[in-house]
């Protein structure tokens, strides 16, 4: 039987073959090892990419509604505490007024009206705020601030009440001023836009709108109250103690009976900071889930992989042996 004789250039030839090929192995189970991600995805997936491809589209649509619920729920909580300080004053100065009122004394009069004017700047700066750089209530107008200072509200109004005899008509005039379709406050002081702002989409068909804006009704009439009580502290309009204890009573009203309107759109309000909190779990959990098999498909197992890198190590520790060896296979090694 004969047998085939393998010279010495074709057997360096495959030494050297074999060394590359196991140099590329360890390079490729060292760079695993380091960072944690399987090299060859294709070998790994037998080619198919369709189940990776899912995963990663939907883990870049759960960070993109993430943003959106993070902008969502700064947008929601600012908006309730504005609100929340309109609330507080009306809660505060109602009473203050009525006992006022019924103390009978003119000075307590004139002490419960004195800071009116800068309670309502106080009211339209929390309704001028921002978030982003977005204004909470300026409707599909988020660049521009809602409304005008309360001081530019109250020179508006000041010269229609030359014409108030009584203090009913006072009254008529501010509220119509504030509440009246086309009136003052939707024609000057209102600087935002008449559509609702852009919602937020927090999930596949899951969009939130807040739909409040300085226009919505309630807040308005919110306002009317400190706007009168301003007016009567600069003496606007009729100026006899009658009147003015009329004035304030009726102010007072108004702030006390604008609290169950400010409150039915703030548990509305409520209503929408929890839907995005629940979309915030719901796209935790998914991402997490996402997250968890995108690492099983591309991620590397450090403890195979270490075992692999060391019997690779092995080989070429090995090889290295074998082609020292085989390098000493001379004529005069073999005559020594």
């Amino acid at each position: 039987m004969s047998m085939a004789a393998i010279s010495d250039m074709a057997q360096s030839f495959h030494m050297r073959q074999r060394s590359t090929e196991v140099k590329t192995q360890m390079l490729r189970l060292t760079a695993e090892l380091g960072s944690g991600k399987i090299s060859d995805l294709g070998t790994a997936l037998g080619g198919d990419f369709a189940g990776l491809a899912a995963i990663e589209r939907g883990l870049r649509l759960g960070t993109a509604y993430k943003t959106a619920i993070d902008e969502a729920a700064l947008q929601t909580s600012a908006m309730q505490t504005a609100l929340g300080t309109i609330s507080s004053q009306l809660d505060t100065t109602g009473p203050k007024l009525f006992s006022a009122v019924a103390s009978g004394s003119l000075p307590n009069l004139d002490a419960a009206a004195a800071d009116a004017g800068s309670k309502l700047d106080h009211l339209i700066n929390a309704l001028n705020g921002k978030t982003a750089g977005r204004s909470l209530f300026s409707g599909d107008r988020p660049g521009q601030p809602p409304l005008i200072s309360g001081a530019d509200m109250l020179t508006e109004i000041a010269p229609l009440l030359a014409g108030a005899t009584n203090a009913q008509d006072m009254i008529t005039i501010v509220e119509d001023w504030f509440l009246a379709p086309g009136g003052g406050f939707e024609t000057t002081a209102y600087q935002g836009g008449t559509a609702p702002a852009s919602g937020f989409t927090l999930a596949d068909g899951d969009v939130v709108t807040p739909g409040l804006s300085a226009l919505t009704p309630e807040i308005r009439e919110a306002l009317v109250g400190f706007a009168l009580t301003a007016l009567v502290s600069q003496g606007q309009g009729p100026g006899d103690e009658t009147s003015r204890r009329t004035l304030l009573e009726s102010a007072g009203n108004k702030m006390l009976g604008s609290q169950s309107g400010l409150s039915a759109i703030r548990a509305d309000l409520g209503t929408m900071e929890a839907r995005v909190e629940a979309a915030r779990v719901r796209n935790t959990a998914s991402r997490t889930v996402l997250s968890v098999e995108h690492n099983r498909l591309t991620g590397a197992d450090p403890f195979t992989t270490a075992t692999e890198l060391e019997a690779v190590q092995a080989q070429l520790e090995s090889l290295f042996i074998l082609t020292a060896r085989m390098a000493r296979l001379n004529l005069a090694e073999f005559l020594r």
